[in-house]
Formats: structure tokens, C-alpha cells, sequence
């Protein structure tokens, strides 16, 4: 188990990645979590495995797909949470 407190924090308490190579990348870096840019933030595994929050739906997006085109598949999960927020 992970503390509310200390999950409440992963998002807030960051560091600039704006040098960093790749779009996905360059919104900075939390507790354990990359941010999003659009008020989401992710927990990334190898090969496309991803744990996608974004706090103001109130979702997480999960994904257990074997992925070499990463880029491509957080811009997919990111187009349908656009879509969502209307």
C-alpha cells in the first residue's frame, strides 16, 4: 500500500525535464511519475506497459500492451482523454 499523502505528493514534487529527448518527456518528473503537460501524469513500464492518471477525470488508463512505437501509443491515450474532457 502507498500512502494517500505520499501519492497526493507524486505529481507535485518535480523536476524540469525540458532538455530531455522526446515529447513524452519534457513536461518533468515527479515522485516516481512523468508528467503529462495536460494535468495528467504516468507510471512507465518497458515496451508500452503504462499507468496513465489524469486527477480532473477522475480515471486512470491502464495498458499491457508489448509497444515499440511508445510515442505513438501515449499520443493515442492522451487523444481519448482530450475527448473525454470535451
Amino acid at each position: 500500500m502507498i500512502p494517500a499523502d505520499y501519492v497526493r505528493r507524486m505529481p507535485l514534487e518535480t523536476v524540469p525535464t525540458a532538455d530531455s529527448p522526446g515529447g513524452q518527456f519534457t513536461h518533468g518528473y515527479g515522485l516516481g511519475v512523468w508528467l503529462g503537460g495536460n494535468g495528467t501524469y504516468r507510471m512507465d513500464g518497458l515496451y508500452g506497459q503504462y499507468a496513465v492518471i489524469a486527477p480532473d477525470l477522475r480515471a486512470a488508463v491502464t495498458v499491457t500492451a508489448h509497444s515499440d512505437h511508445d510515442e505513438d501509443l501515449l499520443t493515442a491515450v492522451y487523444e481519448v482523454l482530450d475527448r473525454l474532457r470535451g
